[in-house]
C-alpha cells in the first residue's frame, strides 16, 4: 500500500511541474511580444520631424503676404521645398490691431489643401479692414514663419 502513495506523489509531482513550465512559458512569450510590438509600433507614433528639425529647414516658407482693400481679402502666397516631410496641418495666424483669427488646413471638412512638394499656392483669407497686421504659418502644431501683410499692388 506505501508503494501507490508514493507512485501517487511523483505523477501529482510531473503535473505541478508540467503546469509550472507551460505558465513560465506563457508569460515569457508575453513579454517577448510586448517589447517587439513597442520596438516596431512605438516608432511609428512618434513624430517624423521634431519641431527643431522643422525649424531648421522648413518645409513651407512664406513668398508674400498683403491686403487687397477691394476685396477685402489678405492673400498668402506660400512655396513648399521638395522634402519628404508628411504635413499633416497647415494653420495661418493672422494677426492685426483689429482682429487675430486662425485658419487650419487638413482637418477633415476642410475646404482647403495643404501644398504638395514643390507646389507654390495661394490662400486667401476674408476680412476687414487690417491694419498693423502680420501671418504666421504653424506646420504640425510648429510655429515656422511670421511676416508683414503688407498692401496688394494694384
Amino acid at each position: 500500500m506505501n508503494k501507490i502513495i508514493l507512485n501517487q506523489k511523483k505523477s501529482l509531482s510531473t503535473v505541478v511541474a508540467t503546469i509550472l513550465i507551460v505558465a513560465i512559458s506563457i508569460v515569457a512569450i508575453g513579454t517577448i511580444y510586448l517589447v517587439i510590438n513597442n520596438l516596431i509600433y512605438g516608432v511609428a507614433y512618434s513624430p517624423e520631424f521634431s519641431c527643431k528639425d522643422i525649424k531648421i529647414t522648413p518645409p513651407i516658407s512664406i513668398r508674400s503676404a498683403c491686403y487687397n482693400p477691394s476685396t477685402n481679402e489678405i492673400e498668402v502666397s506660400l512655396k513648399r521645398n521638395l522634402n519628404e516631410l508628411k504635413i499633416y496641418a497647415l494653420e495661418f495666424l493672422i494677426n492685426s490691431d483689429e482682429e487675430s483669427s486662425r485658419y487650419k488646413c487638413g482637418d477633415y471638412g476642410c475646404t482647403c489643401t495643404i501644398l504638395n512638394a514643390g507646389e507654390t499656392k495661394s490662400y486667401l483669407f476674408k476680412t476687414t479692414q487690417i491694419t498693423n497686421g502680420k501671418v504666421s504659418i504653424i506646420v504640425n502644431d510648429c510655429l515656422i514663419e511670421e511676416k508683414i501683410i503688407d498692401t496688394c499692388d494694384a
